[in-house]
């Protein structure tokens, strides 16, 4: 008599897996999750990793950066993209200072500054023989986004006559002689969003 009165059993299932779901005890539910976040960490998936051609470059020509170059690295990101960036700048400032290469950091970012910082101290570390104000050299945080980096190419003294501990450049050794952009080896920008 089902098929006569036109009652329907097939739409009951979704329903019920559905409220199967929502009454689901929540541990199971963590249980679940915690399985899947485990499992791949454990069993490593094995993907290659291929280095890209703009990857490569970059790594060749730094290799390529002779003793005593002198880059300039700007910190235009903050915590919320620390994750992503600063085990990059790590990197390359590890690559660098093993080169005898000196660092100076700045920042368009506010929070940039802090994090040149910390990344300053944790190369300190890693390198111990690494001195700030000889090797590295913080200038701080500058507002402005395009009109600093206008600025950089004509009057970099104009712009930072100080590092972020009132050190006039000119009594910064690794400084002494850089007027403008086009003065570093190296210009790199580890950017999150501008």
């Amino acid at each position: 008599m089902a098929g006569i009165t036109g009652s329907n059993n097939e739409g009951q299932a979704p329903k019920d897996i559905l409220t199967r779901l929502a009454t689901l005890d929540r541990r199971i539910i963590f249980l679940v999750i915690a399985i899947a976040v485990v499992i791949p960490v454990i069993v490593p998936l094995g993907l290659p990793i291929t280095p890209t051609k703009s990857v490569i470059g970059a790594y060749d020509y730094t290799e390529k950066l002779k003793p005593g170059s002198l880059l300039l690295f700007s910190y235009d990101y903050g915590p919320s993209t620390k994750v992503e960036l600063h085990p990059m700048v790590l990197a390359a400032m590890d690559q660098v200072l093993k080169k005898d290469c000196k660092i100076v950091g700045m920042a368009l970012f506010p929070e940039g500054q802090a994090l040149c910082d910390e990344s300053f101290a944790t190369m300190m570390k890693l390198h111990p023989d690494k001195k700030y104000g000889v090797d590295l050299v913080n200038l701080g945080y500058k507002a402005g986004n395009e009109g600093v980096l206008v600025s950089l190419g004509i009057d970099f003294r104009g712009l930072f006559p100080v590092d972020a501990r009132g050190t006039p450049l000119s009594d910064i050794p690794a400084l002494r002689k850089i007027t403008r952009l086009q003065d570093f080896d190296l210009v790199a920008s580890y950017s999150a969003g501008y």
